[in-house]
């Protein structure tokens, strides 16, 4: 979804991006009301307003970014889409009171909005009931302050609804945090968010609120991919090199020929090596790219030496996953070496075997 957006401008460094399908809908309200009304004023009118709700859900993310930078997080971007908007932070912080903050920041500007807005009620004598019909059908300033007032008053308070991962549920969380935990907090936000999203989907069916409908399915969507996230980073956390590494490998030596380790990748007993001298020295390292490219071209007779990768690493016994996950990134290897407290040599990981790890004991596919 993200990779169809389209950036349109960049404030406080923030890029603001619009998917596409974002100005299909914004086409389709525009030919929907002149279809009903035959006004074309009044079709852009509405139109306008459609603008002016995304306006201010656009102000709502810039308030979860811009709080989020006061302690030290980025926003990759804000996308907004006919389902909402949304502020990529580069994480979010597991310390309760900061997303707490963030979490209600977003709604907070909603707020604000809203009580700038409320002394020209009083000012142009506009009537605090909310009569849609009225203000839709409004061509007035009165009228669009009167829908400026209302949708944000809406945004604020749907936004507030403790359904994972919306901003109420975030807030639920960070809330339950301060005595569970961050992943009990987790587990507890997201099933509220479930059960609520559930009810929110019949509730939008019945209803006839098709928007909502899509809504709510996003949500429940995003909240189960949440949890099984936190669950992987526990899973990486709590797991250390020795409980995934291969005591049993292949040395090859730098006296080999290509055909050696070409053999037992296609047999996909391994997929990465590391490369010995003669004194049982790690000298380097075959990358399973490499063997992949060398297959293709059938380089069967060049020696060791000429295609070993320097770039090869060597891990604690007792590192955690989560480590040695960073530690393959940074440095992109293939392969590490496990070395124990003597530092002797004790066995190998490399991404292959991370990959199948993960897999195993999660419901994520490694890529």
């Amino acid at each position: 979804m993200f990779d169809q957006s389209i950036q349109i401008a960049k404030f406080a460094g923030i890029p603001v991006k619009v998917h596409w399908s974002l100005g299909l809908f914004i086409f389709f309200i525009f030919g929907v009301t002149f279809s009903d009304s035959g006004s074309t004023y009044q079709s852009l009118f509405f139109t306008a307003y459609i603008v002016l709700l995304f306006i201010s859900v656009l102000l709502h993310e810039y308030g979860h970014a811009l709080t989020a930078k006061q302690f030290g997080i980025k926003t990759r971007d804000i996308i907004l889409s006919p389902i909402g908007g949304l502020a990529r932070l580069e994480f979010i912080p597991e310390i309760p009171r900061q997303e707490l903050i963030i979490a209600f920041a977003g709604p907070f500007v909603n707020i604000c909005i809203a009580a700038i807005l409320l002394p020209f009620f009083f000012l142009l004598s506009l009537p605090f009931a909310l009569d849609l019909e009225y203000i839709i059908q409004s061509t007035s300033v009165g009228g669009i302050i009167q829908m400026f007032f209302w949708m944000n008053l809406v945004l604020f308070a749907f936004n507030l609804l403790p359904i994972f991962p919306m901003d109420g549920g975030r807030i639920l969380r960070a809330l339950l945090s301060y005595k569970y935990g961050h992943f009990t907090a987790s587990k507890v936000a997201v099933f509220v968010g479930k059960i609520l999203g559930i009810a929110l989907f019949f509730f939008s069916i019945f209803s006839g609120q098709f928007i909502a409908s899509i809504i709510a399915v996003f949500i429940f969507i995003s909240a189960h991919r949440e949890i099984t996230t936190l669950s992987l980073k526990a899973l990486l956390k709590n797991t250390t090199a020795n409980k995934v590494m291969r005591t049993q490998y292949e040395k090859i030596y730098l006296s080999d020929t290509i055909t050696k380790p070409l053999t037992i990748f296609k047999s996909g007993k391994e997929r990465s090596f590391l490369v010995f001298d003669n004194e049982d020295n790690v000298v380097g390292a075959i990358h399973e790219l490499f063997l992949e490219e060398a297959g293709k071209k059938g380089s069967s007779f060049a020696t060791i030496e000429e295609i070993r990768s320097d770039k090869v690493g060597h891990v604690d016994l007792h590192i955690s996953l989560e480590d040695l996950y960073q530690e393959l990134n940074e440095k992109a290897y293939s392969i590490v070496g496990v070395k124990n407290e003597s530092q002797n040599l004790v066995g190998v990981i490399d991404r292959h075997d991370f990959g199948l790890f993960v897999k195993k004991n999660t419901k994520f596919r490694w890529l």
